[in-house]
């Protein structure tokens, strides 16, 4: 396992990951990016706001960024009629 540190960036600032968490793998910390970002749209759709500016950059153990997982990454939007 590696610590993955997963720092947040939105329209209210940067919430850095003091602590990060040990996982499996790069793609273990991408799935964990994409489920705290779909946790915060989901509280920002409950205040009516929506804003898919916001990024979490995923960093190692050695501080070397791995991987970027933008908002919009994290949600499948589908917008227009059925037909």
């Amino acid at each position: 396992m590696a610590r993955f540190y997963l720092h947040f960036h939105n329209w209210i600032g940067i919430a850095p990951d003091e602590e990060g968490r040990e996982l499996p793998d790069l793609e273990a910390a991408r799935h964990a990016a994409i489920q705290a970002i779909r946790d915060v749209i989901s509280e920002e759709v409950r205040h009516g706001r929506l804003d898919f500016r916001g990024y979490i950059d995923i960093v190692d153990e050695a501080q070397a960024m791995r991987c970027r997982v933008p908002f919009s990454s994290a949600i499948d939007i589908r917008l227009g009629d059925l037909m």
